[in-house]
């Protein structure tokens, strides 16, 4: 799926009726992931997990449900 909403997630991942796993592809942004994570999930009525792609940087926890990982990371999945 995706959430076209202005603010909005790129991506969100149903893996079944309650499990979601919302994801963002943050190149060039700063800070503007995890919001954008926060407000689809309230669109959605909430999220198991989030996953911000970045240019570059490290894999991170970012909080207890959201992690940032390098776009050369997510490749590898």
């Amino acid at each position: 799926m995706h959430d076209s909403s202005s603010g909005g997630a790129d991506f969100i991942l149903r893996l079944s009726q309650k499990k979601k796993i919302i994801i963002e592809v943050g190149f060039g942004k700063q800070g503007d992931g995890i919001m954008q994570i926060q407000n689809t999930g309230k669109i959605t009525g909430g999220y198991d997990y989030g996953i911000i792609i970045s240019r570059e940087g490290d894999l991170a926890l970012v909080n207890e449900k959201i992690i940032r990982m390098p776009f050369k990371y997510w490749l590898v999945i």
